[in-house]
Order: C-alpha cells, then structure tokens, then sequence
C-alpha cells in the first residue's frame, strides 16, 4: 500500500487542471463554432430556400390589404330600402377639416419611421453578417490585432509600488 503525501495528491490536482484549462479552450473554440453556424440565416436560406419564399409570400398576403370595393346604389333602390326598413337618409357631408397639423404631423412620423427601418434593417444586417478579417488577411497576421494586443512601441506598465505577481 502506498501512501499519499499531501503534496503528491497537490500536484496530482495540478496536473489535471492544467489538462482541463489546456482542453477547455479548444472546447470554447468549437462551442462559439458551432453557434455561429447555427445563427447563420444564409446556412437554413440555402438549405430550404422554397420556405423562405412562401413565409414571405403568406407575409405579404397577411400584411398587404385587400383593394378597397366601392359599391354603387341607385337612389330609387336606397329610397325603397329606407322606406322598408324605416331608415332615415340624410344627405349631409362631414365637414372638411382645414387644419395644417395632422397633416404635417404624419408627414414627420413617417419621415421618423423609414429612418428607424432603414437604422433597424442596417443594424440587423450587422448582427447577420459573418465576422471575417477584410479580404487579403488572414487572422493573426500582421495586419490585425487581437483583442488585448499591444501596438508595437507600446509597453505595459507595472502596478506602483513594486513587482507585479
């Protein structure tokens, strides 16, 4: 029987998180990877592009209004209708409003509403679009930096009051 000495059961605990902490950034890497590919709307666009179409066709028959029916009655008709039912017609107009500010009013909203779509659709695009370096590098190349990179010329200072840990 062999006895464990606490140092030996110390550094064999050393030993495996070092093993995990070496493993765990290839598991990040291949974590972010698969999520990225899962948030790619190009990847279910190209896979099921038929569906795509027809949930905005439906969309755009859902939004779309239907055309506006005008309905023509011939006065004898109205009046034998009002008669029966001993409705009473008046001939009387709403009367026209003359005011400037509903007008001006909705003119602004949808100044105000095309400039929020148009920010919403580019900001939507943005979050969509796959991060890649601009064409002609490489990731890690001279050319681009990684967060928490330093700049040449530049060097990090040590904490005040002496030697850092």
């Amino acid at each position: 029987m062999s006895i464990k000495t606490p140092t030996s059961s110390a550094e064999q605990l050393r030993d495996e998180m070092r093993q995990l902490r070496s493993h765990m950034d290839a598991d990040v890497d291949s974590f972010v990877e698969n999520t990225r590919g899962l948030l790619d709307w190009h990847s279910y666009f190209q896979s099921a592009p038929w569906l795509y179409l027809g949930a905005a066709a439906l969309a755009g028959y859902l939004l779309v209004p239907s055309k506006v029916q005008w309905v023509t009655v011939d006065v004898e008709k109205l009046a034998e209708l009002a008669k029966h039912r001993q409705v009473v017609v008046t001939d009387r107009a709403a009367p026209a409003k003359a005011s400037v500010g509903p007008s001006l009013g909705k003119i602004a909203f949808n100044l105000i509403w095309q400039a929020a779509l148009a920010l919403g659709k580019q900001q939507l695009n943005q979050f969509l679009s796959p991060r890649t370096p601009p064409q002609g590098q490489a990731p890690g190349t001279p050319g681009t930096q990684s967060p928490g990179a330093q700049s040449p010329g530049t060097s990090r200072r040590r904490p005040a009051g002496g030697e850092g840990k």
